[in-house]
């Protein structure tokens, strides 16, 4: 899977924001705040990845458990499948 449109990662006041960039600016309307963790994803997806690869490198950017990081990771894609922004 992987990003449909181009986003900026841009922090802002401790805040992450997602600015769509190029075509996506003129097809998804609006920006997206997440967190730290789904900046770093979003910037995982850039390229096309599985969920598994999405997973090792999150475990190796934080210090966190293979179980925690698939959840996380669900969590994360479900709301970015609900946004249409992954395929």
């Amino acid at each position: 899977m992987k990003l449909k449109y181009e986003f900026v990662v841009r922090e802002i006041m401790g805040e992450y924001v997602l600015v769509p960039s190029g075509e996506a600016a003129l097809t998804f309307g609006g920006m997206i705040t997440t967190s730290e963790v789904g900046a770093f994803l979003i910037d995982v997806l850039k390229d096309e990845v599985t969920k598994e690869e999405m997973a090792d490198r999150l475990m190796a950017e934080y210090d966190v458990d293979i179980d925690t990081a698939n959840a996380d990771i669900d969590e994360f894609l479900s709301k970015l499948d609900q946004l249409g922004i992954i395929e």
